[in-house]
Formats: C-alpha cells, structure tokens, sequence
C-alpha cells in the first residue's frame, strides 16, 4: 500500500493488514508482521516501542475501534436493538474495569450514521446534580442559550413644517434593534421543561459513572424525566452506566421506571474471550505468546480486560525492546515487577491498607501487642487468591488456607515472628481473615453464602501478580496453573 492511502495515527501509521508504520523527520521503518525489528536492521527506542504497542494493548483506554472489540456480541447486539427501539432507554452495568465504556464505545459508533453527531456524554461525581447533567446536555446540542432580540425607540425627528402635535404624527420615530444571549431556560430545571422543550431530536445521551450519584433527589428526577420521555415518545434516548450488581440498584430502586429501560449487565469475560484479546493483538504486533503464558495471563486476569491489556502491553514491549518474537512463561516473571509498579494506584490501596493499617487497628480495640504481624496478612490475603471461595465454617477451605500459607512461608524460608514461628494454625488463620475484612476492603464478608470473598476483580487481580512476586516462577506456575 502506497504512503498515500495510509491514515496516520499521531506518529504511527497503521494500515488494515494490521502492519505497524514508524515515521519521523529521518525516515520510515516497519515493523512486519515476524519481526521486532526494522527492515533495515535499527533497533528502535523505547518511546517508540511503546507507542506501536499502546495502539494494541490498551489497559488503561477503552477500546475505540470495532475491529479491536472482542467478545459480548449478544451485548452489544441488544444494545443496539434498544437504541433503534422507540420508548426504551438503556442501563449498562456491571463491575468496575468489566469493558463497560468499551461496549458503548464500539456500539455507538456502529450506529453513528443513524445519530450523526447527536452523541453526548456527561460523566458524574458524588456532587453532580439534576442541573449539572442537563446543563451540560443543553450545552453540547447548542440549547443553553438563544439570541433575544429587542427594539427600542431611540429617537424622535420633527418633519418640515410639521407640528409639534406628536399623536397626529407630526414626528417620525426611529427604532434601534438590539440583540443579547441569554439562558434559554432561566427558571429550575424540571424533567417536564427538559423533556418538552429540549428532547426533540434523536440525541444519545449516555450518562456515565451514575453509580457516584449519592443524592436520591437526583436519581428520583432522572427516574421522572425516564418516564416522561418514554410517554411523550421523545426520540432522544438516555443511556445510563455505572458499577453496580443489578440495574435497579444503579438507577436507584425506581421499579416504576424499569419497564422503560433494558438491562444489560456485563460479567467478566471468558478465557476464550480474554484468550482472543492477546491473538488479535499478538498478530497485529508480530508476536507469539506461548499457550502456557497465554493461559497463565487469562488465569491472572480473573476475568477483567484490564488486566489482560496491562500484562500483554508490558510483556509485547519488553519482547521488542529484547528483540525476543516468542514469549513464555518464564518471560512473564522477567517484567512482573514493572507491572505491579505501572497497576493504578486506586488498586493498590486496598492491599496495601491490609498491611499498613496500624490506626485502624487501634480504632477497632486491637492492642498492638495482639495486632497480626503485616507478613502474616499479606500471607493469608496471596493465599486466598489462589482459591476460588473461602469460607471458615469449611474445614477443607481452612485446611486448604493454612496448608498455602505455611507453604508459601517456607518456600521463601521466612523468619516468621515468634508466634508463628511453628507456621500458622487454623484457628489463627481464621482470625487474621477476619481481622483483614474488619481494618481494609480488600475483602468482604459475603453473609448470603458465608463465604469471604475479594471485594472486586481487580484486588483479586493484583493480589495474584504480588503472589508471583512473591512465591516466584517455579511454585507459583506449579500452585496456579495445576
């Protein structure tokens, strides 16, 4: 394909046979779908590296580009059966990192050609109001002010020889026109004067992050202006996103409202799915993940994009750098560390509150003498994230827990503290998890099914990249992959 028929994307080039083009002010190179290096043989740098694999592995953008997308076909199928559909609106949900921004994403810009540029978004906050959203509605389809026009009479000029005598119209009148921008709507802002006067067009407005909403007067207004769009038969369509377990509870239980909305909920992806993911890019790149490595990242993920994206993106560019075309799971091992640095700070917190919160313990009663050595905990928590379920009221769960703490203890010949110096026993193990759910949110108790569990996907993630980290290659591919 000749320079002319390339689309550039900021400094890269990419073509729809998925090879990769580098230009700068010197010269071209390509990276062809078997090689990590140019055609003529120079090695490029880092930030150049970086660039190319960012246009593939995305962990922290959502996907743009539907040949990009994999997976949740049915999802995005029903989602663009509720947008064609007069009277419904739509509630995407699911847990936070799940690929809910990529699904609408991928969706919306399939149906682009129907809205045209009718699209907005509004992204929400704990603060946000009923006036915030549709301020910033009105705003982005040009509603938010309009042109007032006005004539005053400025002037009065006698005619020759006319009278004084103005009622007879001895005297002409000039009118001056004056034109201001003033805010089309000056009073509250009410689902009926929104609806009514504003939701003419076929505008989609998704409406993210609603879940930060704390206010119930806000969530009760949307559920009114829902309602009146769907009676009025408004051709603008409400698109509502956010972390939560049922559509319900992220609207905000308005069940009056439910029949106007299809659900569609998103759980984490399947190994075929997250499997896909690395291929597609893996392809584009000109690289070869082996099936363990392969297995071992879709394993690690637990289900989330995110984590598949963020290991295959450090992983390709360590590969390019290294001129390395097949990976395996040795090579996972070689860039752990700098994977756990690059994972956002929002997940780590929670592992790292379990170890370091010393006030919090002191709040809850615990004498510091009594208080659980933070090896201990950080122990118990990497050992629950190789189980699938935990519960204490099992023997085999605790048995199963206590057997890989001391494992993973002597594997790296820890000098535990003296209490523990006999490894950890079972009736200890269940006080520490219960002291971890009391002083983090690492984990939660789940008392519908007695178990405890990770509070999300992503704690469970990065809790298992710090068991690799920990344990190493040799136990922990033996302990994981098994």
């Amino acid at each position: 394909m000749d320079a002319a028929n390339r689309s550039p994307v900021g400094p890269l080039w990419l073509i729809p046979s998925f090879d990769v083009y580098y230009t700068d002010t010197a010269h071209r190179r390509r990276l062809h779908r078997n090689s990590v290096i140019g055609v003529n043989g120079e090695n490029m740098t880092i930030g150049e590296i970086t660039k190319i694999v960012s246009k593939v592995f995305k962990p922290a953008d959502p996907i743009v580009n539907p040949d990009q997308f994999v997976g949740r076909q049915k999802e995005k199928r029903k989602f663009q059966s509720a947008v064609l559909t007069p009277g419904y609106h739509i509630v995407v949900y699911g847990e936070s990192g799940i690929g809910k921004t990529s699904l609408l994403n991928v969706s919306i810009k399939e149906l682009n050609d129907d809205f045209e540029d009718h699209i907005i978004r509004y992204i929400c906050s704990e603060n946000t109001t009923y006036e915030n959203i549709f301020s910033e509605f009105l705003k982005k389809t040009n509603q938010l002010y309009e042109e007032r026009h006005k004539e005053t009479k400025s002037s009065r000029k006698l005619n020759a020889g006319a009278s004084i005598n103005i009622l007879k119209g001895g005297a002409e009148s000039t009118f001056e026109r004056l034109t201001a921008i003033a805010p089309r709507l000056e009073d509250a802002y009410t689902p009926y004067t929104i609806v009514s006067e504003f939701c003419k067009k076929p505008y989609l407005f998704v409406i993210d992050d609603f879940d930060r909403i704390k206010s119930k007067d806000v969530k009760a207004q949307m559920a009114d202006t829902i309602k009146i769009m769907s009676s009025s038969s408004s051709p603008t369509k409400l698109i509502l996103s956010g972390v939560s377990n049922t559509a319900s509870a992220l609207i905000g239980s308005q069940p009056h409202i439910m029949r106007y909305f299809v659900s569609i909920p998103l759980s984490r992806m399947r190994d075929h799915e997250l499997t896909e993911i690395i291929s597609k890019g893996c392809a584009t790149l000109g690289i070869k993940f082996s099936a363990e490595l392969v297995k071992l990242i879709c394993k690690t993920s637990n289900g989330l994009p995110y984590f598949v994206h963020l290991l295959a993106h450090h992983l390709s560019v360590w590969a390019m750098e290294n001129q390395i075309e097949h990976l395996h799971t040795e090579h996972f091992f070689s860039v752990l560390e700098d994977i756990i640095y690059n994972v956002l700070d929002i997940i780590k917190e929670s592992f790292d509150d379990a170890l370091e919160s010393y006030e919090a313990h002191e709040l809850l009663g615990y004498q510091s003498q009594n208080e659980t050595p933070p090896i201990i905990r950080k122990l118990v928590i990497m050992a629950l994230s190789f189980m699938d379920v935990f519960s204490a009221q099992d023997s085999k769960h605790l048995c199963n827990l206590v057997l890989l703490v001391n494992e993973m203890a002597e594997f790296r010949k820890l000098e535990l503290p003296n209490s523990f110096a006999g490894g950890i026993l079972d009736n200890e193990v269940e006080k520490v998890v219960d002291e971890i759910c009391e002083i983090s949110d690492i984990l939660r108790n789940d008392g519908k099914n007695n178990q405890v569990i990770f509070s999300n996907g992503y704690s469970k993630g990065y809790s298992l990249l710090q068991a690799a980290s920990f344990c190493g290659h040799q136990y922990f591919l033996k302990r994981f992959l098994k």
